[in-house]
């Protein structure tokens, strides 16, 4: 019996794996948690003792597998970041699991399916706020390849995405126990249609939606730059002014005169800058004057900067000691725009746990030293910025939402740049960390559902592919291929309207769920009367 439940632990891993890869269907995660609620259904009914456990045991494998065929390319920057990020999230989906088993014990299997819902919602939603935040498998997200089926994420984002697959397996599994208990079969025929239609019908709404085309407000031609540099060592091989002049170089071969924008990607121009005087920066100047040859096109690129800290007194709660010496640093992984009325930066601020960011500092510094994961990017602790920036120019035609690499995973993050008046998401990465994998394949599928939520087009300049525009339905319109060198043209159609209702409202199917998932936790875990 133990080895059928663990197959069907394997057989929930591999179904909710196939939403992640590109070649595969999200279909499968319909149904994917089946198996896994079939076995703890026959673990209830067989009265195992430790029943709690032999679920634990079963989610971990199920969710190990999904972890480590969707994210294995994480090895690719080093093999401890793998494991921890894997093993981390296995070990936390496994709890909810657990819990979920507790409550159906003791109140009953619709109870035990609702808590479910609520509970995994609420851990994906944590999984968005905390420092060691990760939310690369929320549900939701394996929809990114097939943008057509979620045209409604403009109102619910991807959580909406997240309790359609939840539901849509808790109603399924039902289904399965009405079939096996011999329930009537016209009690069960409704059923099997509510359930049918509870799949199919969102998919008939995205479609609809899909139908409606409105005009551009406003039309820009623009260029977004993929070098193709190795970031592992080409990439610092060469100054910030030599960088410069190579991305000027292909800029220039393929602008035309109705040319108005140029991105190049996150952390193209290495060197680490003061940024005390990051404006009068030689690098500066040479995107000044390349704006200006170019009749005021807007020039956005990725780079790094430094703040040297001499006075202990003044140490920042981000700071990085140098060894040896009473000297500390702080780092900055920004976005700066250059146009000919003047220069704009902004800081990253979603931060790559245990690369950009030391979670838990206060608690964990005295405890680990310097080791962190490495997920690639840049290391240390990095300083952030409270609010987001919009990058204005062409008279306040274009308002560029600077989004910097792992910003582009956070659906609600980006609707923050849109409330202060962004009109096209512009999204500098570097992927070339991971190789030529599902990760940046699946980063670039994410950034399609951030053109949905908003209804804003996207540029995206990654460092070694893959550089594309996308529309605002999330169709992506033009792309380079992995490890090509080129400068891609494409055009931004930028709307009028207002707000979607998802910017307006953010995540809001996710807040009520951890007081739901709390209150049928505590009804649970009280006396059950009537029984002995």
């Amino acid at each position: 019996m133990l080895g059928t439940f663990i197959l069907y632990a394997v057989l929930t891993g591999l179904m909710l794996s196939l939403g992640w890869i590109s070649w595969s269907t999200p279909a499968f995660m319909f149904v994917a948690f089946v198996p896994l609620w079939v076995a703890a259904y026959k673990i209830k009914r067989a009265g195992a003792r430790h029943g709690a456990w032999i679920m634990l045991m079963m989610s971990a494998v199920a969710f190990g597998v999904w972890n480590a065929v969707d994210t294995f390319w994480l090895k690719n920057a080093t093999w401890a970041g793998f494991f921890i990020a894997s093993g981390a999230n296995t070990a936390m989906m496994s709890i909810v699991m657990m819990l979920s088993y507790f409550v159906m014990r003791r109140r009953g299997m619709t109870v035990g399916l609702v808590f479910w819902i609520a509970l995994w919602v609420s851990f994906e939603k944590m999984h968005t706020e905390w420092e060691l935040s990760w939310p690369w498998l929320t549900l939701g997200n394996g929809f990114a390849n097939y943008a057509g089926l979620v045209q409604w994420y403009e109102y619910t984002g991807v959580f909406g995405g997240s309790l359609w697959v939840l539901i849509s397996n808790a109603l399924i599994f039902h289904a399965w126990r009405m079939y096996v208990e011999k329930k009537p079969k016209k009690l069960l025929y409704r059923f099997y249609g509510f359930a049918a239609a509870w799949v199919l019908v969102p998919m008939c709404i995205s479609w609809t939606i899909s139908q409606k085309q409105t005009e551009p407000w406003a039309r820009v031609e623009a260029v977004a730059l993929q070098p193709n540099i190795d970031p592992y060592d080409e990439k610092f091989s060469a100054t910030d002014v030599q960088m410069a002049d190579t991305l000027a170089e292909m800029a220039s071969s393929v602008m035309l005169p109705s040319t108005r924008l140029v991105v190049a990607p996150e952390t193209v121009l290495p060197e680490y800058k003061s940024i005390n005087m990051w404006r009068l920066n030689p690098v500066v100047g040479v995107m000044r004057n390349f704006s200006a040859e170019h009749d005021g096109a807007t020039v956005v690129a990725g780079g790094s900067f430094i703040k040297y800290i001499h006075d202990k007194d003044s140490v920042t709660s981000t700071a990085n000691k140098v060894r040896g010496a009473d000297v500390w640093y702080d780092v900055y992984n920004s976005a700066v725009q250059v146009t000919p009325l003047g220069e704009d930066i902004y800081h990253k601020s979603r931060l790559v746990p245990g690369v950009e960011h030391f979670p838990y500092r206060w608690l964990l510094e005295g405890l680990l030293g310097d080791t962190m994961m490495d997920f690639g990017g840049m290391t240390g602790s990095n300083v952030t910025q409270a609010d987001r920036a919009v990058f204005r120019s062409l008279g306040d035609t274009l308002a560029l939402a600077p989004i910097i690499c792992y910003e582009s995973v956070y659906g609600q993050y980006v609707t923050d740049y849109v409330k202060k008046g962004a009109n096209v998401l512009c999204i500098i990465t570097n992927d070339g960390w991971w190789g030529n994998t599902e990760g940046h394949r699946q980063h670039l599928s994410f950034a399609r559902l951030r053109a949905i939520e908003t209804r804003l087009p996207v540029i995206r300049s990654a460092n070694t592919g893959i550089s594309a525009f996308i529309a605002p339905s999330g169709k992506i319109t033009t792309s380079t291929v992995y490890g090509e060198k080129k400068a891609l043209v494409g055009t931004l159609d930028i709307p009028r309207g207002e707000p979607t209702f998802y910017v307006r409202y953010g995540d809001f199917m996710a807040r009520p769920m951890p007081w739901l998932a709390l209150g049928i936790f505590l009804f649970s875990v009280l006396p059950v009367r009537g029984k002995k």
